[in-house]
C-alpha cells in the first residue's frame, strides 16, 4: 500500500457512487493532475475526497508511489503572506522543512519535483488569490497531482471539476405518496440522503428506525434540505427534542435551503445559512455566547483554552457537541486527544455574530495573551530539561500561536511581543523553521520600528531585530543578517540593556565566524560571555563557549576548540539542555576525528545522534550521519560509510537543506574515488557541483575543483589541471573567480571525464614549473607541499597562516585542495601521507 496520511472517519461512507467513480477516473488518468471537487459547504466534499484518496493509496497501480497526503487549509486566511503560509503548511504536512534562501513556494516545488504524490487540499475556496501557486507547483513538479475541495473552481488551466450537490433525496410527490405497504418505505430507505438521516438519528436515539409512521416526515426533511449532508446531520440531531413531524414543520417555516442560492449573499453563505440561522435562534443566550466566542480559535483547541479565553466551561462544550455545532477530535493522529474544533461553516457564521456583538477585539486580545503566556512559560523548559514536552506543547498550538503573534504585531503591542519572543524564537530555531522565523520577527520589528521615545518598546524592537537577523542568516543572506544584528547591538548598547545584549553579541559572533572574521567573533563572544557570567546567565555562557569553540576549530586550533566545547558541554549538562549538548558533542567529535582519534569521534557523534533523534532534529541527525560516514571511512568500513551518507542525503533532501545535500554528495563522491568507482564518483561530483553553484557555496566549489584536479590530469589535460592548481594556490575570495573552471568541469563530467581538445603547449617560462609540479607527489603544488609540511609538524591553521604570511581562510582552501588530491578526509590522514613521502 502507498504511504498516506489520511484522516479516519467514524461513520460509513454513504452514497456518492457516481461522483466517486468520476473522481477516481480522473485521478487514474496521468493527464488529469488537478481535480477539484466543487460544491456548497456541507455537501460532503471532504469526505468524498478522503475516500477517493484512500482508494488511490490502496491501488496496486501505485501512480502515487511516494504517498497520498491530506492537508487542511481551513485555518489559512487571505493576507500578504498567504503564499508563504501556504507553502509552509503543505511542507509541514509532508514532514519537510523550508530553510533555504529561495521563496518557500519555489523550495517546495523543487522538493516535490521528483516525487509521485497526491496532495488532498481541503478548504481551498478562501485561498483563490493564491491559486497561481498551485499552478506553479504542478508546472515544476511533473509527478504531482492535486485533489482540491472548494466551493468554487480555481479557474486554472487543466482543472477538472467534479460538481457535488446534495445526496439523492425524495421528490416532493414521493413524500406525499408514502403509503402503508413496507415496500414503499424500503424504497425510500435506499436513497442515500435518507440512509444518512437514519444513521445520524440512530447516533442520537439507538432505537430509531424508518417506519411507515415517520417515513413521510423523513422524506420531507431530506427533500427540503436537498440532500445536503451537513444539513441532514444537523437536522437529525434535533431528534433529541423534536419528533420527525415537528422537525419537518420547523424546517418548513424557516429552513428553506433554496433561499441560500440567492445572489445577494456571499459565496460562503449560499449553502446552509438558513439552517444555521434557525439553529442559532434555537440556542439559549449562553449557548449563543459560547459558540460565537469559540470562533476566536484557529483550528483545534483545548477545553482549558476554551474556559480561559472564551469563558466556555466543559458542560457548555458538551452541549455544543450534542448539537453538532462543535466536534471533538478523536483521530489517532490528532495533536492532542480531547481537542475541540468548530465545523468551518459554523465558525464562519458564528464569527459574524461575534463581530455583531462587538466582542471580536476583546476576545482576540485575550486569545493572544493566553498563547503568549504559553510561549513565555516554556522558555525555561526550551533551554533546559523539558525541551521535548515544550516543543510538543507549542507545536500542538502553532495555529493559535501564529494568530496571537499576528494580532500583537498588528497592534504594535511591544509588551506582548516581548513576552512571546524568546519562546517563539527557540521553537522556530529548534524546528529549523527559518523562513517562517525570519518573516515573523521581521513583522514584529517593522511593527515596533519608530517607537524610540518608549524605552521598553525600543528594547523589544532591538530584541526582535536580532532574532530576525539569526533566521535571515539561516536563509543564506549572511550580510543582511550581519547588518540586522549590528543594528540591534548598537541600539541595545545605547539603551544599556546588558541582558538583552548577550544574544546579538553571541549570534553576531557566529555570523562573523561564518564570514571568516574570527577576531571579531572572539571579541564579541568574549564580551557576551563576560556579561552572561556577571548576570548569572548560564544559558548565554554556554552559547558563547560553543561559538568560540567552533571558531577555534575552523582555525585549526584544536586544543582550544576542545577546551571551549568541553566548557559549553558542562554548562549544558547542568541545565539539562540536550539540544545544545548535541552541538557540543559534535564539535568534540570533530576535534577527535581531525586528530586521528576515530573511535572516540564515533562515540561522540553517536551520542549526539541519539539526542537529535529523540528530538526529531532532522538537520542535526543528517550532520551526524555525515560525520559518522567520514569516521567509518577512516576506520576502514566503507559499507557503513555508504549507509550513513545515504541516510544523511535523504534527510537533507527531506528538509530542503541544499547545502547539506551537496555535502553528503561530496562525501559519497570521495568514497567512490577511494573505491575506484570513477563513473559513480563523476556522477556524484556533477550533482554536488550543480547544487554548490546554485547556492553559491564557495567552500564546496573549491573542494570539488580540488578533487577534480588529479582526475583531469590523469585524463591527459595537464594544462587545465595546472591552471586549477594555480587558481587554488591563489585562493581568491570571490566565487566568480572559480565559476569558469566550475562550469568547464560540468561539461567535462558530461563527456565522461574526457578532454574536449588537445591542450595548448606550455610557454617556455611555464615549462619548468609544470615539469616540477608533475614530479611532486599526488600532483601537489609547491605551496600545497609547504602547507602539508607545516601541518605534518603539528602546526594549527592559524600557525601555518602566520608562518606563510597568508590568511587562515587561504590555509583552509589549500587544505581542501590537498584532501581532494590525496583523496583523504582528515588532517591525520594527510599527515600520514606527508610522512610516507618524506615531507614531514
Amino acid at each position: 500500500m502507498t504511504p498516506h496520511s489520511l484522516p479516519s472517519n467514524p461513520t460509513p461512507f454513504i452514497g456518492r457512487a457516481e461522483e466517486y467513480a468520476q473522481v477516481l477516473d480522473r485521478l487514474n488518468n496521468p493527464a488529469c493532475r488537478l481535480v477539484s471537487i466543487v460544491g456548497p459547504g456541507g455537501a460532503g466534499k471532504t469526505r468524498l475526497a478522503v475516500e477517493c484518496a484512500r482508494a488511490c493509496a490502496a491501488s496496486p497501480a501505485a501512480r502515487f508511489a511516494d504517498g497520498v497526503f491530506f492537508i487542511d487549509l481551513a485555518e489559512l486566511v487571505p493576507n500578504d503572506v498567504l503564499p508563504f503560509l501556504l507553502a509552509t503548511t503543505i511542507a509541514g504536512a509532508l514532514g519537510i522543512s523550508l530553510d533555504g534562501s529561495e521563496a518557500p513556494i519555489d523550495q517546495l516545488a523543487q522538493l516535490l519535483r521528483p516525487r509521485a504524490l497526491l496532495l488532498v487540499l481541503d478548504n481551498v475556496e478562501q485561498l483563490l488569490p493564491a491559486a497561481p501557486a498551485f499552478a506553479e507547483l504542478l508546472r515544476k513538479a511533473p509527478k504531482l497531482a492535486l485533489l482540491a475541495t472548494t466551493r468554487e473552481p480555481l479557474h486554472l488551466r487543466g482543472e477538472w471539476c467534479v460538481v457535488l450537490a446534495g445526496l439523492p433525496f425524495p421528490a416532493a410527490s414521493a413524500a406525499e405518496n408514502i403509503t402503508e405497504p413496507p415496500g414503499s418505505v424500503e424504497a425510500l430507505g435506499r436513497l442515500a440522503s435518507v440512509q444518512l438521516f437514519v444513521q445520524t438519528a440512530r447516533m442520537v436515539d439507538p432505537t430509531f428506525v424508518l417506519t411507515p409512521a415517520n417515513a413521510a416526515a423523513v422524506a420531507r426533511i431530506c427533500g427540503m434540505l436537498e440532500g445536503l449532508p451537513l444539513g441532514i446531520e444537523l437536522a437529525a440531531n434535533w431528534l433529541r427534542t423534536l419528533s420527525c413531524a415537528d422537525l419537518a414543520g420547523e424546517l418548513a417555516h424557516g429552513f428553506d435551503i433554496l433561499a441560500d442560492a440567492t445572489l445577494d449573499l456571499a459565496p460562503r453563505q449560499r449553502s446552509v445559512r438558513a439552517l444555521f440561522e434557525s439553529s442559532w435562534r434555537m440556542l439559549a443566550a449562553p449557548e449563543q455566547q459560547a459558540l460565537r466566542r469559540l470562533t476566536v480559535f484557529r483550528g483545534s483547541f483545548t477545553r482549558a483554552a476554551a474556559a480561559t479565553v472564551a469563558d466556555v466551561p466543559l458542560p457548555m462544550l458538551a452541549a455544543l457537541v450534542d448539537k453538532s455545532l462543535l466536534r471533538r477530535e478523536t483521530r489517532a493522529d490528532a495533536a492532542e486527544p480531547g481537542r475541540y474544533m468548530l465545523l468551518e461553516m459554523v465558525r464562519q457564521y458564528a464569527a459574524e455574530q461575534l463581530a455583531f456583538a462587538n466582542e471580536d477585539q476583546l476576545l482576540a486580545q485575550r486569545h493572544a495573551g493566553y498563547y503568549v503566556e504559553l510561549l513565555r512559560t516554556n522558555v525555561t523548559e526550551l533551554r533546559g530539561a523539558g525541551q521535548l514536552a515544550a516543543l510538543a506543547a507549542i507545536g500542538a498550538e502553532i495555529a493559535q500561536v501564529r494568530a496571537a503573534w499576528q494580532f500583537a504585531c498588528a497592534n504594535a503591542d511591544y509588551a506582548t511581543i516581548g513576552r512571546a519572543a524568546d519562546g517563539l524564537f527557540h521553537f522556530y530555531d529548534m524546528q529549523s523553521w527559518f523562513q517562517e522565523g525570519a518573516a515573523a520577527f521581521a513583522a514584529a520589528a517593522d511593527a515596533l520600528a519608530g517607537q524610540s521615545g518608549n524605552t521598553a518598546a525600543a528594547v523589544a524592537w532591538a530584541h526582535t531585530l536580532a532574532r530576525q537577523g539569526w533566521f535571515t542568516f539561516h536563509t543564506g543572506r549572511q550580510r543582511e543578517a550581519q547588518a540586522l544584528m549590528e543594528r540591534s547591538l548598537v541600539a541595545l548598547r545605547a539603551l544599556d540593556a546588558r541582558a538583552e545584549m548577550i544574544f546579538p553579541l553571541n549570534y553576531l559572533g557566529a555570523v562573523c565566524a561564518y564570514l571568516g572574521d574570527y577576531a571579531t567573533t572572539e571579541q564579541l563572544c568574549r564580551e557576551g560571555l563576560a556579561i552572561a557570567e556577571a548576570l548569572g546567565d548560564r544559558y548565554g555562557q554556554a552559547i558563547a563557549c560553543n561559538i568560540v569553540g567552533q571558531a577555534a576549530y575552523d582555525q585549526g586550533q584544536y586544543q582550544a576548540a576542545q577546551s571551549w566545547s568541553q566548557q559549553s558541554l558542562a554548562i549544558e549538562q547542568q541545565l539539562g539542555n540536550r539540544w545544545s549538548m548535541a552541538y557540543s558533542l559534535t564539535n568534540l567529535g570533530k576535534v577527535a576525528y581531525i586528530t586521528g582519534e576515530y573511535a572516540e569521534a564515533r562515540r561522540l557523534f553517536e551520542e549526539s545522534l541519539r539526542i537529535r533523534q529523540s528530538m526529531g532534529d532532522m538537520r542535526g541527525m543528517a550532520i551526524c550521519f555525515v560525520r559518522l560516514g567520514e569516521t567509518a571511512v577512516a576506520l576502514g568500513a566503507p559499507d557503513e560509510a555508504r549507509e550513513h551518507y545515504g541516510q544523511a542525503l535523504g534527510m537533507f533532501r527531506a528538509i530542503g537543506n541544499r547545502w547539506g545535500e551537496a555535502a553528503a554528495q561530496t562525501s559519497r563522491m570521495q568514497l567512490a574515488l577511494v573505491q575506484g568507482d570513477l563513473p559513480r564518483a563523476l556522477e556524484l561530483m556533477q550533482d554536488a557541483l550543480q547544487i554548490a553553484l546554485e547556492t553559491e557555496s564557495l567552500p564546496q566549489v573549491v573542494t570539488l575543483l580540488a578533487a577534480a584536479g588529479p582526475l583531469i590530469r590523469r585524463s591527459g589535460d595537464a594544462a587545465w589541471a595546472d591552471a586549477i592548481d594555480r587558481l587554488l594556490d591563489a585562493a581568491p575570495p570571490a566565487l566568480s573567480a572559480y565559476q569558469s573552471d566550475a562550469y568547464r568541469l560540468q561539461g567535462w563530467i558530461k563527456r565522461g571525464g574526457r578532454r574536449s581538445a588537445p591542450p595548448p603547449a606550455p610557454a617556455d617560462d611555464e615549462a619548468a614549473g609544470v615539469s616540477q609540479r608533475r614530479a611532486t607527489p599526488a600532483g601537489l603544488t609547491a605551496r600545497e607541499i609547504e602547507v602539508l609540511r607545516l601541518v605534518a609538524e603539528g602546526l594549527t591553521d592559524a600557525e601555518v597562516a602566520d608562518r606563510l604570511v597568508v590568511s587562515r581562510r587561504t590555509v583552509s582552501t589549500h587544505l581542501s585542495a590537498i584532501y581532494g588530491k590525496l583523496q583523504v578526509n582528515s588532517r591525520s590522514a594527510a599527515t600520514r601521507f606527508a610522512i610516507e613521502q618524506g615531507l614531514g
